[in-house]
């Protein structure tokens, strides 16, 4: 698919840097995530519905390397079942907000 030249140096395409529906995920990067995945004690999901494939399996990964792996889920709708694990939460609201207080409440707990 051919995308518009940036309007600034006339030679890059203008497209965001991030992969936009209907692209396929470079191949790297799902190696490394899959990767990041079976070695995870948990598995913190941003912002999406973990419906559309293969991301969607990532969170599956670390269940099959550590199957009591909590799965944390922030979103901004209160809309999906996919955190029902007994060791899962699922958070809603803005991941600006609710992020910054998981991160500060896991730094606290780790140094327990």
């Amino acid at each position: 698919e051919e995308y518009p030249t940036c309007g600034g140096c006339g030679c890059a395409p203008a497209k965001p840097n991030c992969v936009l529906f209907g692209e396929a995920l470079p191949a790297k990067t799902m190696a490394d995530a899959r990767a990041a995945c079976a070695n995870a004690h948990a598995v913190v999901v941003v912002g999406t519905s973990l419906s559309v494939y293969p991301a969607a399996d990532l969170p599956k990964t670390a269940r099959v390397h550590t199957p009591r792996a909590p799965l944390v889920r922030i979103d901004a709708t209160a809309f999906s079942d996919l955190a029902h694990g007994p060791d899962d939460a699922r958070v809603t609201g803005k991941a600006a907000e609710v992020l910054p207080k998981l991160i500060a409440r896991v730094l606290e707990l780790r140094k327990r």
